[in-house]
């Protein structure tokens, strides 16, 4: 075996091992810690992994979870300034697609640096935005929200599909929230339409239904800033929705629950084979890998906020999990495509190379194995985010307020509880409130 071929061989064995993502053991001990809302743990577990488990290829994802960490955490300070290193990070990857292709084509994509699902690049925006409202920073939180329409835009240039992930409605629906607060009326009835607009299609899209404080807030102010067309649209559709008058609304003050619930589904790879011949070995076979998330088992199904005796119940404003899946559906031909030719490719190199050296017939076998042993899928993601995020918007008269919160299971039954006590509401302001549940 001469010294090209033995390079050639080592070269993909070693592409595979390089290639090797974030351990399943780094993410169950750091999903434990944050469970048990351990969270100095698990700051502590992430960056003692910075090297061993992410690395250069994997430092976007890095950075998403440590920043999320610290959100969860209440460290606002330090999930901003890492959350701040992600953005600069997927600008930076975005010009950075040249030599790096050639590993990727050779071995698989895990050579290349994680640059997230466009849905994951969006949710690091919310994210942030969430977390200037949490710590009471409507203007910090109007700058970021901004940035989603632009991104959203240039993702979708990027694609080379039409995707059905083509805006975010949440963002629209927080979009409006924080016009309210500034008292931008009319930008913030923008906002609401256009929220009321995408979440009718994630409720063909995803199945969701479009929460009725949404369509309380579009209807607050349709009869002033609606135009002819899109008041008689609105109040056809929403014939019995029944918004708090105006002025009395405009002099009370908003409770915004969130509640995270669940983990995202994680990528899993799936294989399959193209056997040559009767032979059933791994030398002779064309393995190929693919990715493909697998949903993770939530007891919770929704959460009750209640308040002075009146219980309101959270709706889904933002469906992850069935984002995600989608998402990922729509862009498997381009998948497919490329790891066709990767392994056709492949494929031709090793027979050439085995069919040149008539006095060594192993080596074909050879140069087959280590391309099989190559080929891996992708299953890099950003699965601290929650399955889906539920909200619930409340109107009240200023004051501080003991809230209950209850979560219950799809039957009813409370699998959990938490208070918030002396949750101060003042006018014109909305107070931004968060829960976990990841069981």
């Amino acid at each position: 075996m001469n010294h090209y071929i033995k390079g050639m061989l080592s070269f993909f064995l070693l592409l595979s091992l390089l290639a090797c993502g974030v351990s399943q053991k780094h993410y169950q001990v750091v999903e434990s810690q944050l469970a048990v809302k351990k969270y100095d743990a698990a700051e502590k577990t992430i960056i003692k992994a910075k090297k061993s488990e992410y690395g250069d290829n994997n430092k976007l994802l890095y950075l998403l979870n440590l920043g999320w960490t610290f959100h969860l955490a209440g460290k606002h300070v330090e999930a901003q300034q890492v959350f701040d290193e992600a953005d600069k990070t997927i600008g930076d990857l975005f010009t950075k697609r040249t030599s790096d292709d050639i590993a990727a084509f050779i071995g698989n994509d895990n050579n290349l640096p994680f640059e997230g699902e466009d849905f994951e690049k969006i949710a690091l925006t919310i994210t942030r935005t969430l977390d200037f409202m949490f710590n009471g920073k409507p203007d910090s939180a109007r700058v970021e929200i901004k940035k989603i329409e632009e991104r959203m835009k240039f993702l979708n240039s990027e694609r080379k599909e039409k995707a059905t992930y083509g805006e975010d409605a949440f963002a629209h629906y927080l979009s409006g929230l924080i016009y309210e607060i500034d008292e931008e009326y009319n930008d913030a009835y923008i906002s609401y339409f256009k929220a009321y607009q995408a979440y009718k299609k994630y409720e063909s899209k995803y199945k969701t239904s479009t929460p009725t404080f949404v369509k309380e807030s579009v209807m607050r102010y349709a009869d002033e800033y609606a135009n002819d067309a899109d008041l008689n649209m609105l109040k056809k559709e929403l014939t019995s929705v029944n918004p708090k008058n105006l002025k009395d609304y405009q002099k009370e003050g908003q409770l915004v629950f969130v509640h995270y619930n669940g983990y995202a589904p994680k990528k899993v790879e799936r294989t399959f084979k193209i056997q040559r011949g009767s032979q059933k070995d791994l030398t002779q076979d064309i393995y190929m890998a693919y990715p493909e998330y697998v949903s993770r088992t939530k007891r919770v199904a929704y959460a009750q906020v209640s308040i002075n005796g009146e219980t309101f119940k959270t709706d889904v404003v933002q469906p992850i999990d069935k984002i995600a899946f989608i998402d990922l559906k729509e862009r498997m031909k381009r998948i497919w495509t490329k790891m066709i030719i990767r392994r056709v490719a492949k494929f031709v190199a090793s027979e050439v190379a085995g069919g040149s050296k008539k006095n060594d017939s192993g080596l074909g076998d050879l140069l087959h194995l280590a391309s099989n042993i190559s080929e891996q899928a992708d299953v890099r993601s950003w699965r601290f985010l929650p399955a889906e995020i539920g909200m619930s918007t409340i109107s009240l008269a200023p004051g501080k307020y003991d809230i209950n919160i209850t979560f219950h299971a799809s039957n009813g039954a409370v699998i959990d509880r938490t208070t918030l006590s002396g949750v101060e509401v003042k006018a014109k302001e909305k107070t931004f409130k968060w829960y976990q549940t990841v069981r």
